[in-house]
């Protein structure tokens, strides 16, 4: 598991692939590389959200925040999950 994580933080598509399967979270006989290869476009897909952050404040010392997507896109990027999964 720690490797999976050092993985997504380095944007280690391959290692990430190889121990998702190493942890049984896939099925059987996965293609190591093409598995990888679809981690890689979901990931560069989240990074290419457009992502907007509404802070609000009032005259009190309570502050709110509300992170806002492109419904568009996210649904386009569940799409491609979908398919790839």
């Amino acid at each position: 598991m720690e490797v999976f994580l050092q993985s997504i933080a380095i944007e280690d598509h391959e290692s990430m692939a190889s121990d998702l399967i190493n942890m049984g979270a896939t099925g059987k006989d996965v293609d190591s590389k093409a598995f990888a290869s679809d981690l890689e476009k979901i990931f560069l897909s989240i990074q290419d959200l457009d992502i907007e952050i509404i802070v609000a404040a009032t005259n009190a010392t309570a502050v709110a925040a509300n992170v806002v997507f492109d419904e568009r896109q996210m649904n386009a990027l569940f799409g491609d999950v979908v398919k790839q999964f």
